[in-house]
Protein backbone atom coordinates (compact mmCIF):
# COMPACT_ATOMS: atom_id res chain seq x y z
CA UNK A 1 0.00 0.00 0.00
CA UNK A 2 1.20 3.49 -0.82
CA UNK A 3 -0.71 6.85 0.59
CA UNK A 4 -0.76 9.54 -2.21
CA UNK A 5 -0.02 13.39 -0.78
CA UNK A 6 -3.43 15.02 -0.50
CA UNK A 7 -2.57 17.69 -2.99
CA UNK A 8 -5.04 20.53 -4.30
CA UNK A 9 -8.11 19.36 -5.85
CA UNK A 10 -7.13 20.34 -9.07
CA UNK A 11 -3.16 18.48 -8.66
CA UNK A 12 -2.97 15.11 -10.35
CA UNK A 13 -0.50 12.11 -9.02
CA UNK A 14 -0.22 10.88 -12.83
CA UNK A 15 0.25 13.11 -15.96
CA UNK A 16 -2.72 13.83 -18.21
CA UNK A 17 -1.96 16.84 -20.55
CA UNK A 18 -5.68 17.40 -21.56
CA UNK A 19 -9.58 16.41 -21.57
CA UNK A 20 -8.65 14.68 -25.06
CA UNK A 21 -6.29 12.63 -23.75
CA UNK A 22 -8.45 11.47 -20.93
CA UNK A 23 -11.37 10.40 -23.17
CA UNK A 24 -8.83 8.41 -25.62
CA UNK A 25 -7.55 6.66 -22.16
CA UNK A 26 -11.65 6.22 -21.68
CA UNK A 27 -11.78 4.67 -24.63
CA UNK A 28 -9.34 2.13 -23.71
CA UNK A 29 -10.23 1.25 -20.78
CA UNK A 30 -13.81 0.49 -21.73
CA UNK A 31 -12.32 -2.25 -24.17
CA UNK A 32 -10.75 -3.79 -21.55
CA UNK A 33 -14.04 -3.56 -18.96
CA UNK A 34 -16.06 -4.88 -22.06
CA UNK A 35 -13.72 -7.77 -22.97
CA UNK A 36 -13.65 -8.74 -19.15
CA UNK A 37 -17.45 -8.07 -18.21
CA UNK A 38 -17.90 -10.57 -21.58
CA UNK A 39 -15.99 -13.11 -20.95
CA UNK A 40 -17.39 -16.25 -19.09
CA UNK A 41 -17.97 -16.08 -15.13
CA UNK A 42 -15.18 -18.76 -14.31
CA UNK A 43 -12.29 -16.94 -16.74
CA UNK A 44 -13.24 -13.42 -15.95
CA UNK A 45 -11.04 -13.23 -12.48
CA UNK A 46 -7.79 -14.81 -13.99
CA UNK A 47 -7.72 -12.45 -17.06
CA UNK A 48 -8.04 -9.92 -14.88
CA UNK A 49 -5.39 -10.56 -13.06
CA UNK A 50 -3.01 -11.47 -15.87
CA UNK A 51 -3.86 -8.42 -17.62
CA UNK A 52 -3.20 -6.08 -14.25
CA UNK A 53 -0.05 -7.68 -13.66
CA UNK A 54 1.50 -8.28 -16.86
CA UNK A 55 0.23 -4.98 -18.97
CA UNK A 56 -0.38 -2.59 -15.95
CA UNK A 57 2.30 -3.51 -13.27
CA UNK A 58 0.11 -4.96 -10.69
CA UNK A 59 -0.56 -1.13 -9.70
CA UNK A 60 -4.21 0.63 -8.79
CA UNK A 61 -4.66 4.16 -7.89
CA UNK A 62 -7.48 3.85 -5.72
CA UNK A 63 -9.77 7.65 -4.12
CA UNK A 64 -11.42 6.35 -1.23
CA UNK A 65 -13.53 8.30 1.56
CA UNK A 66 -13.80 4.60 3.88
CA UNK A 67 -12.82 4.60 7.12
CA UNK A 68 -9.24 3.49 7.77
CA UNK A 69 -10.34 1.31 10.45
CA UNK A 70 -12.35 -1.27 7.28
CA UNK A 71 -9.91 0.06 4.71
CA UNK A 72 -6.34 -0.56 6.41
CA UNK A 73 -7.66 -4.45 6.02
CA UNK A 74 -9.46 -4.35 2.75
CA UNK A 75 -6.44 -2.99 0.83
CA UNK A 76 -4.12 -5.20 3.26
CA UNK A 77 -5.95 -8.60 2.04
CA UNK A 78 -5.89 -7.22 -1.44
CA UNK A 79 -2.46 -6.58 -2.02
CA UNK A 80 -1.64 -10.05 -0.20
CA UNK A 81 -4.18 -12.49 -2.42
CA UNK A 82 -3.30 -10.63 -6.04
CA UNK A 83 -0.16 -9.07 -5.37
CA UNK A 84 -1.57 -5.70 -7.06
CA UNK A 85 -0.01 -3.02 -5.20
CA UNK A 86 -2.90 -0.01 -4.10
CA UNK A 87 -2.22 3.44 -4.06
CA UNK A 88 -4.17 5.42 -2.03
CA UNK A 89 -5.58 9.05 -2.08
CA UNK A 90 -8.02 9.27 1.36
CA UNK A 91 -10.22 12.42 2.19
CA UNK A 92 -13.68 13.02 3.81
CA UNK A 93 -17.20 12.47 1.20
CA UNK A 94 -17.09 15.94 0.76
CA UNK A 95 -13.28 16.42 -0.50
CA UNK A 96 -13.52 13.00 -2.58
CA UNK A 97 -16.20 14.20 -4.67
CA UNK A 98 -14.44 17.61 -5.15
CA UNK A 99 -11.36 15.89 -6.27
CA UNK A 100 -12.41 13.80 -8.23
CA UNK A 101 -14.55 16.60 -10.29
CA UNK A 102 -12.40 19.00 -10.57
CA UNK A 103 -9.06 16.18 -12.02
CA UNK A 104 -11.83 14.97 -14.48
CA UNK A 105 -12.89 18.70 -14.96
CA UNK A 106 -9.08 19.31 -16.32
CA UNK A 107 -8.73 16.46 -17.76
CA UNK A 108 -6.48 14.60 -15.23
CA UNK A 109 -8.22 12.24 -13.20
CA UNK A 110 -5.76 9.91 -11.92
CA UNK A 111 -8.00 7.51 -9.86
CA UNK A 112 -8.66 4.44 -11.55
CA UNK A 113 -11.37 3.00 -9.17
CA UNK A 114 -13.67 5.04 -6.26
CA UNK A 115 -14.52 3.83 -3.19
CA UNK A 116 -17.21 6.13 -1.31
CA UNK A 117 -20.31 7.09 0.12
CA UNK A 118 -23.65 7.15 -1.70
CA UNK A 119 -23.88 11.31 -2.00
CA UNK A 120 -20.41 10.84 -3.46
CA UNK A 121 -20.82 8.02 -6.19
CA UNK A 122 -23.98 9.45 -7.39
CA UNK A 123 -22.38 12.88 -8.08
CA UNK A 124 -19.42 11.52 -9.89
CA UNK A 125 -22.15 8.93 -11.81
CA UNK A 126 -23.71 11.50 -12.82
CA UNK A 127 -21.00 13.40 -14.17
CA UNK A 128 -20.31 10.46 -16.07
CA UNK A 129 -16.78 9.13 -14.82
CA UNK A 130 -17.83 5.67 -14.21
CA UNK A 131 -17.75 2.61 -16.24
CA UNK A 132 -19.79 -0.09 -15.41
CA UNK A 133 -18.99 -3.00 -13.51
CA UNK A 134 -20.49 -5.93 -14.48
CA UNK A 135 -19.06 -9.04 -13.56
CA UNK A 136 -20.74 -12.25 -12.37
CA UNK A 137 -20.26 -11.52 -8.63
CA UNK A 138 -22.13 -8.06 -9.37
CA UNK A 139 -25.45 -10.57 -9.29
CA UNK A 140 -24.86 -11.50 -5.63
CA UNK A 141 -25.35 -7.91 -4.70
CA UNK A 142 -29.02 -7.15 -3.04
CA UNK A 143 -31.00 -5.31 -6.08
CA UNK A 144 -31.07 -1.98 -3.99
CA UNK A 145 -27.48 -2.24 -4.08
CA UNK A 146 -26.77 -2.60 -8.27
CA UNK A 147 -26.52 0.80 -9.75
CA UNK A 148 -26.41 1.95 -13.41
CA UNK A 149 -22.60 2.63 -13.31
CA UNK A 150 -21.63 1.53 -9.69
CA UNK A 151 -21.95 -1.14 -6.86
CA UNK A 152 -22.81 -1.10 -3.58
CA UNK A 153 -20.02 -3.04 -1.41
CA UNK A 154 -21.05 -2.14 2.42
CA UNK A 155 -23.97 -0.13 4.17
CA UNK A 156 -23.93 2.83 6.55
CA UNK A 157 -27.48 1.91 8.69
CA UNK A 158 -28.41 5.27 9.88
CA UNK A 159 -30.21 5.00 13.13
CA UNK A 160 -30.86 6.45 16.75
CA UNK A 161 -28.09 5.29 19.19
CA UNK A 162 -27.58 6.44 23.26
CA UNK A 163 -25.42 5.99 26.00
CA UNK A 164 -27.15 3.24 27.64
CA UNK A 165 -25.78 4.77 30.97
CA UNK A 166 -27.91 7.75 30.56
CA UNK A 167 -30.81 6.59 28.41
CA UNK A 168 -31.93 3.68 30.90
CA UNK A 169 -34.09 0.55 29.46
CA UNK A 170 -37.55 1.54 28.97
CA UNK A 171 -36.74 5.17 28.02
CA UNK A 172 -35.12 4.31 24.58
CA UNK A 173 -36.08 5.71 20.93
CA UNK A 174 -38.50 3.04 19.76
CA UNK A 175 -39.42 5.30 16.32
CA UNK A 176 -38.40 8.32 14.43
CA UNK A 177 -41.71 9.98 16.21
CA UNK A 178 -40.31 9.49 19.19
CA UNK A 179 -37.59 11.92 19.29
CA UNK A 180 -40.34 14.34 19.07
CA UNK A 181 -41.54 13.62 22.34
CA UNK A 182 -39.83 15.67 24.07
CA UNK A 183 -38.22 13.10 25.86
CA UNK A 184 -35.30 14.05 25.25
CA UNK A 185 -34.59 18.03 25.47
CA UNK A 186 -31.33 19.04 25.75
CA UNK A 187 -29.91 15.45 25.49
CA UNK A 188 -30.04 14.56 21.99
CA UNK A 189 -28.00 15.96 18.82
CA UNK A 190 -28.61 16.10 15.13
CA UNK A 191 -26.10 15.94 12.04
CA UNK A 192 -25.50 19.05 9.92
CA UNK A 193 -24.77 17.09 7.03
CA UNK A 194 -27.43 14.37 6.93
CA UNK A 195 -29.51 15.36 4.94
CA UNK A 196 -30.35 12.17 3.12
CA UNK A 197 -31.45 10.62 6.49
CA UNK A 198 -34.06 14.06 6.64
CA UNK A 199 -35.03 12.70 3.23
CA UNK A 200 -35.79 9.24 3.84
CA UNK A 201 -37.59 9.65 7.36
CA UNK A 202 -39.71 12.40 5.57
CA UNK A 203 -40.38 10.11 2.95
CA UNK A 204 -41.56 7.35 5.12
CA UNK A 205 -43.71 9.15 7.20
CA UNK A 206 -45.53 10.86 4.26
CA UNK A 207 -45.86 7.09 2.91
CA UNK A 208 -47.12 6.36 6.25
CA UNK A 209 -49.98 8.70 5.54
CA UNK A 210 -48.88 11.96 7.17
CA UNK A 211 -49.85 15.16 5.97
CA UNK A 212 -47.11 17.78 5.08
CA UNK A 213 -48.33 19.66 8.05
CA UNK A 214 -47.45 16.88 10.22
CA UNK A 215 -44.14 15.53 8.82
CA UNK A 216 -43.15 19.50 9.38
CA UNK A 217 -44.54 19.55 13.03
CA UNK A 218 -42.45 16.17 13.81
CA UNK A 219 -39.20 18.14 12.48
CA UNK A 220 -39.55 21.58 14.14
CA UNK A 221 -40.05 19.59 17.29
CA UNK A 222 -37.15 17.61 17.10
CA UNK A 223 -35.14 20.39 15.73
CA UNK A 224 -36.28 22.31 18.78
CA UNK A 225 -35.21 19.48 21.36
CA UNK A 226 -31.63 18.88 19.95
CA UNK A 227 -28.18 20.19 19.30
CA UNK A 228 -26.34 20.50 16.17
CA UNK A 229 -23.19 18.59 15.86
CA UNK A 230 -20.57 18.31 13.01
CA UNK A 231 -18.92 14.65 12.30
CA UNK A 232 -20.04 11.11 13.52
CA UNK A 233 -16.58 9.99 14.99
CA UNK A 234 -16.22 12.82 16.56
CA UNK A 235 -19.72 13.04 18.32
CA UNK A 236 -19.78 9.44 18.81
CA UNK A 237 -16.54 9.78 20.63
CA UNK A 238 -18.51 12.43 22.56
CA UNK A 239 -21.39 9.99 23.70
CA UNK A 240 -19.27 7.41 24.52
CA UNK A 241 -17.69 9.54 27.41
CA UNK A 242 -21.12 10.16 28.62
CA UNK A 243 -21.07 14.31 27.31
CA UNK A 244 -24.10 13.27 25.20
CA UNK A 245 -27.05 11.03 25.77
CA UNK A 246 -28.47 10.35 22.36
CA UNK A 247 -27.67 10.89 18.85
CA UNK A 248 -30.74 11.16 16.07
CA UNK A 249 -28.47 9.62 13.15
CA UNK A 250 -25.58 7.75 14.13
CA UNK A 251 -23.95 5.12 12.04
CA UNK A 252 -24.33 1.82 13.62
CA UNK A 253 -20.89 0.38 12.31
CA UNK A 254 -19.34 3.08 14.66
CA UNK A 255 -21.18 2.28 17.63
CA UNK A 256 -20.37 -1.13 17.06
CA UNK A 257 -17.12 -0.78 16.77
CA UNK A 258 -16.66 1.54 20.30
CA UNK A 259 -18.93 -1.00 22.00
CA UNK A 260 -17.17 -3.91 21.09
CA UNK A 261 -13.57 -2.35 20.44
CA UNK A 262 -13.42 0.33 23.65
CA UNK A 263 -16.60 -0.91 26.01
CA UNK A 264 -18.17 2.18 25.56
CA UNK A 265 -21.66 1.96 26.90
CA UNK A 266 -23.65 2.84 23.52
CA UNK A 267 -26.27 0.91 21.84
CA UNK A 268 -28.84 1.37 19.32
CA UNK A 269 -30.73 -2.38 20.01
CA UNK A 270 -32.71 -2.79 23.06
CA UNK A 271 -32.02 -5.35 26.08
CA UNK A 272 -33.46 -7.81 23.82
CA UNK A 273 -31.09 -7.51 21.18
CA UNK A 274 -33.72 -6.03 18.52
CA UNK A 275 -33.74 -3.13 16.80
CA UNK A 276 -36.46 -0.86 17.43
CA UNK A 277 -36.08 1.93 14.72
CA UNK A 278 -35.90 1.44 11.18
CA UNK A 279 -32.96 2.37 9.86
CA UNK A 280 -31.82 4.11 6.57
CA UNK A 281 -29.37 1.87 4.62
CA UNK A 282 -26.89 4.57 2.68
CA UNK A 283 -24.67 2.80 -0.22
CA UNK A 284 -21.25 2.62 0.39
CA UNK A 285 -19.58 1.28 -3.02
CA UNK A 286 -17.08 1.09 -5.75
CA UNK A 287 -17.04 2.55 -9.38
CA UNK A 288 -14.68 1.80 -11.95
CA UNK A 289 -13.19 5.64 -13.62
CA UNK A 290 -13.61 5.18 -17.69
CA UNK A 291 -10.63 7.23 -17.57
CA UNK A 292 -8.54 4.47 -15.67
CA UNK A 293 -5.00 4.05 -16.31
CA UNK A 294 -5.01 0.74 -14.66
CA UNK A 295 -8.65 -0.98 -15.67
CA UNK A 296 -8.08 -4.48 -15.39
CA UNK A 297 -6.83 -3.74 -11.70
CA UNK A 298 -9.61 -1.31 -11.04
CA UNK A 299 -12.05 -4.06 -12.42
CA UNK A 300 -10.32 -6.88 -10.09
CA UNK A 301 -10.73 -4.36 -7.26
CA UNK A 302 -14.46 -4.62 -7.38
CA UNK A 303 -14.73 -8.41 -8.31
CA UNK A 304 -12.77 -9.05 -5.34
CA UNK A 305 -14.29 -6.50 -2.76
CA UNK A 306 -17.59 -8.09 -3.68
CA UNK A 307 -16.71 -11.96 -2.65
CA UNK A 308 -13.48 -11.90 -0.67
CA UNK A 309 -13.40 -8.32 0.65
CA UNK A 310 -17.01 -8.96 1.87
CA UNK A 311 -16.10 -11.55 4.96
CA UNK A 312 -13.45 -8.41 5.69
CA UNK A 313 -16.32 -6.33 5.87
CA UNK A 314 -18.42 -8.34 7.71
CA UNK A 315 -15.86 -8.75 10.39
CA UNK A 316 -16.21 -4.94 11.40
CA UNK A 317 -20.00 -5.63 11.89
CA UNK A 318 -21.23 -3.57 9.06
CA UNK A 319 -23.63 -4.82 6.96
CA UNK A 320 -22.57 -6.19 3.51
CA UNK A 321 -24.54 -5.57 -0.03
CA UNK A 322 -24.13 -9.50 -1.21
CA UNK A 323 -25.79 -10.26 2.63
CA UNK A 324 -29.45 -11.67 1.52
CA UNK A 325 -32.32 -11.14 3.64
CA UNK A 326 -36.10 -12.17 3.13
CA UNK A 327 -37.00 -9.26 2.41
CA UNK A 328 -35.95 -5.50 0.81
CA UNK A 329 -36.84 -3.87 4.22
CA UNK A 330 -35.18 -5.71 6.48
CA UNK A 331 -30.82 -6.19 6.57
CA UNK A 332 -30.57 -9.51 8.82
CA UNK A 333 -32.34 -8.37 11.79
CA UNK A 334 -32.37 -4.58 11.52
CA UNK A 335 -35.55 -3.28 10.20
CA UNK A 336 -34.97 -0.73 6.96
CA UNK A 337 -36.92 2.30 5.70
CA UNK A 338 -38.10 1.30 2.41
CA UNK A 339 -37.00 4.31 0.59
CA UNK A 340 -35.07 4.80 -2.77
CA UNK A 341 -31.89 6.42 -2.49
CA UNK A 342 -31.97 7.19 -6.45
CA UNK A 343 -35.29 9.01 -5.64
CA UNK A 344 -33.67 11.24 -2.97
CA UNK A 345 -30.22 11.88 -5.04
CA UNK A 346 -32.52 12.75 -7.95
CA UNK A 347 -34.41 15.74 -5.09
CA UNK A 348 -31.40 16.49 -3.27
CA UNK A 349 -32.32 19.92 -4.12
CA UNK A 350 -35.76 19.90 -2.29
CA UNK A 351 -33.91 18.00 0.70
CA UNK A 352 -30.63 20.25 0.96
CA UNK A 353 -32.73 23.29 1.57
CA UNK A 354 -35.69 22.20 3.42
CA UNK A 355 -32.83 20.60 5.45
CA UNK A 356 -31.20 23.48 5.69
CA UNK A 357 -34.16 25.79 6.62
CA UNK A 358 -34.67 23.06 9.68
CA UNK A 359 -30.96 23.95 11.05
CA UNK A 360 -30.94 27.05 10.94
CA UNK A 361 -34.01 26.91 13.02
CA UNK A 362 -32.03 25.03 15.37
CA UNK A 363 -28.74 26.91 15.15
Amino acid sequence: MALLTASACGESVTSRDSAAGANEESTEAQKVYDKLNSLPPDRQRAEALKLAKEQEGGQLTLYTGWSPLLLDDLVEAFEKDTGVEIREWRGGGDDLRERVLQEASAGRLAADAVLGGTSSQFDIAHAGLFAPYDGARRAKVVERGRFDTWTAAAYTLIVPAWNTKLIKPGQEPRSWEDLASGRYKGKMAIDVADWYWYAAVSQDWRKQGKSQAEVDRLWQRIGADSQVVQGHTATQTRMAAGNLALYADAYSPSIETLRKEKGAPLSFRLKDGSVPVRAFAKSDGVGLTKSAEHPAAAWLFADWLLDEGQKIIEATGQPTSTEQSQSPDTLGDIPLLPVSEQQIWDERAKWQREYDELLRGVR
